[in-house]
């Protein structure tokens, strides 16, 4: 979906699609090839962003939508914004920058379970008991 939002040709169909309604764009992780990580890459999410200023998008802060959904006669017409979840560094790294080249805020969601070392995503969990080597004897 952030594809048809944010790419020249497919935005003012999805603008007509999305009427009166605001957009959430979700980012669950960015592209950090020396840890291994094909999130996101970095580049598209620069001309995603290029797209939405130059069609003059509101890019705001999530808290911003939810305010704006429940103030009445509030627009939320071309709006649009970037929550970032799971609490990885690689938003930070790669992601920042090109958020603020756009003047665009990106509200982050951190799991403490998972920042703190008490749990693991079971996407990860998953990927260490299926990549794990047994130690030779």
């Amino acid at each position: 979906m952030a594809k048809a939002a944010t790419t020249a040709p497919l935005s003012r169909l999805f603008e007509m699609a999305l009427g009166e309604r605001a957009c959430i764009f979700m980012l669950p992780r960015f592209r950090h090839p020396d840890l291994g990580v094909a999130g996101h890459d970095p580049a598209a999410r620069r001309a995603s962003l290029e797209n939405l200023r130059h069609r003059r998008y509101r890019l705001v802060e999530l808290q911003d939508l939810i305010n704006r959904l429940a103030t009445p006669g509030a627009s939320l017409r071309r709006s649009g914004a970037f929550p970032i979840d799971d609490g990885y560094a690689d938003p930070a790294e790669n992601g920042a920058p090109r958020f603020a080249q756009y003047d665009c805020p990106a509200t982050t969601v951190v799991t403490t379970g998972f920042v703190d070392g008490r749990r693991r995503f079971l996407w990860d969990s998953n990927g260490f008991v299926f990549h794990s080597k047994r130690p030779h004897a």
